[in-house]
């Protein structure tokens, strides 16, 4: 799709093999974002390849037997006239630098991953157990979520580095109507957990 060879523009085959060995894809899987599919081949990819990112992976993937075919990778960018469904091919997973399929109801490959999505990327941690990223509202997982509200009420003290944090402050400041009186510093941000039945009656009202 590049118009290029693998793992060019490295001419040195000792590089290449070395490469191989430590299982290294060719290059920034990224840089097909901008490449265009002929809209011939199918006009909903004709935006760019993007959407094929998990496809092209697995085609990488340097167990020969975790490679799709190509029936299959035909019927996923061209289904048949007959309508055949594309098989639905796993997401990638989210940390960077890494292009393994995520494992199923999850957006990485495993929770070593998931955690690191946090120490490593600085994405936005559970407020509650503080190890994954947030995944359900302001948690990282429903078994988090009814964690707190079995402990409902309750404040969590939420990290001045989250979002949030500073999603408040910002609100505060905007909101902020004294011109005669100096604004304070928000200096603490707590999160209302209430019960699941207080929660449930709120959203249904």
């Amino acid at each position: 799709m590049t118009g290029s060879m693998p793992y060019s523009p490295v001419t040195n085959h000792w590089a290449i093999i070395v490469a191989i060995v430590t299982k290294s894809l060719p290059g920034s899987i990224d840089a097909l974002d901008n490449v265009v599919v002929r809209p011939a081949v199918d006009p909903t990819y004709h935006t760019g390849v993007s959407s094929l990112r998990s496809i092209i992976i697995q085609c990488w993937d340097f167990d020969p037997e975790g490679r799709p075919s190509s029936s299959i990778i035909l019927q996923s960018i061209a289904p048949g006239e007959d309508g055949d469904k594309r098989p639905e091919f796993p997401p990638v997973c989210l940390l960077k630098g890494c292009d393994k399929p995520a494992i199923e109801n999850s957006k990485f490959c495993s929770d070593q991953h998931r955690g690191d999505a946090v120490t490593e990327d600085g994405m936005p941690a559970c407020i509650l157990c503080k190890e994954y990223p947030k995944a359900v509202g302001q948690f990282c997982s429903q078994e988090c979520l009814e964690k707190a509200q079995g402990q409902a009420p309750m404040l969590i003290s939420v990290d001045q580095m989250d979002p949030m944090f500073s999603n408040v402050v910002n609100q505060f400041d905007v909101s902020w109507r004294h011109s005669y009186k100096p604004k304070p510093t928000v200096a603490f941000v707590y999160k209302i957990v209430l019960s699941k039945q207080l929660t449930d009656s709120y959203l249904a009202y």
